[in-house]
């Protein structure tokens, strides 16, 4: 999968699908500072997938579904926060 980011700093980043197995991928990480050294940070993502991808999804029940949702939404979220946490 190829990908296009575009940073726009300090205020965050964005990326979109250019080629690959998915029919469409975006997302982006927004930062605002909130004073005494507090970031909020937004983390968004938007996958489509094409019709052989969409039966598969539609056959994810469970917990199985949750895990790759888990996977997709909370891994980034936690990733950015191990990181910010240790360069402190």
């Amino acid at each position: 999968m190829r990908l296009r980011f575009d940073y726009n700093e300090p205020a965050g980043l964005r990326w979109t699908r250019e080629s690959g197995d998915l029919r469409s991928l975006e997302g982006s990480w927004h930062f605002q500072e909130h004073g005494d050294g507090l970031t909020l940070a937004t983390y968004s993502l938007a996958i489509g997938v094409n019709c052989r991808r969409s039966m598969l999804v539609r056959t994810l029940r469970g917990p199985v579904r949750d895990r790759v949702e888990a996977l997709l939404a909370d891994g980034p979220v936690q990733g950015l926060k191990a990181r910010a946490e240790q360069t402190g």
